[in-house]
């Protein structure tokens, strides 16, 4: 799989090696999300990683590329870690650090967890909603069930109250897409509109 890179501003002072080390262990380049202004982003593409040689890559490049590191960004890779090995996830605990070295391939494979009525590529729990605010129309992304083709359901709604679009094959990539509006995560109990009831 080749990977696309963007060409990094100088003041971020990339060590080529270290930066092909990220790519490599990530499957993508961590540092154009992590260095966005707002972390909503990243933090949303931290929640969908799956393995642990991928976060590898993420903290490397938290680590390497920024001083000091982004602490809500090692948060969340902390956490993230602690659910993929199966570990209570409690931020009062420490976290061991993940090999960043060469010797990626003996790294732990993630539990087979308990199956879920969701999607399996979904990255929103079962009651969850994401609520992305545009102008005069408002977007609910719900997780599709387990036999959908696609992870995502939405249904945009206008300031009336009227449905404007409904979509059922919504990707992972087409949801961080979206995301460049305002938008927030809830339950379907606080938002009623994402399966048709009131606004």
């Amino acid at each position: 799989m080749s990977v696309h890179a963007y060409v990094p501003e100088s003041s971020l002072n990339l060590d080529r090696n270290t930066h092909n080390r990220v790519l490599e262990l990530a499957d993508e380049d961590p540092v154009r999300f992590i260095r966005m202004d707002e972390p909503d982003t990243a933090l949303a593409v931290i929640r969908g990683i799956d393995s642990i040689e991928r976060l590898a890559g993420w903290r490397l490049a938290n680590q390497s590329f920024f001083d000091p590191p982004k602490s809500q960004i090692t948060e969340a890779l902390d956490a993230r870690e602690r659910e993929i090995l199966g570990e209570p996830v409690d931020s009062s605990t420490s976290s061991e650090k993940i090999e960043t070295g060469p010797t990626s391939s003996a790294l732990p494979e993630a539990p087979v967890s308990d199956p879920s009525p969701n999607h399996p590529d979904s990255r929103l729990e079962t009651d969850e909603v994401l609520v992305i605010e545009r102008g005069d129309r408002t977007e609910y992304v719900t997780p599709a069930s387990a036999g959908a083709d696609a992870p995502y359901v939405s249904r945009t709604i206008d300031e009336n109250g009227d449905v404007w679009n409904e979509n059922d094959d919504l990707r992972n990539d087409d949801l961080l897409r979206r995301l460049n509006g305002e938008h927030e995560r809830t339950t379907i109990d606080d938002a009623p509109a994402a399966l048709g009831g009131g606004r």
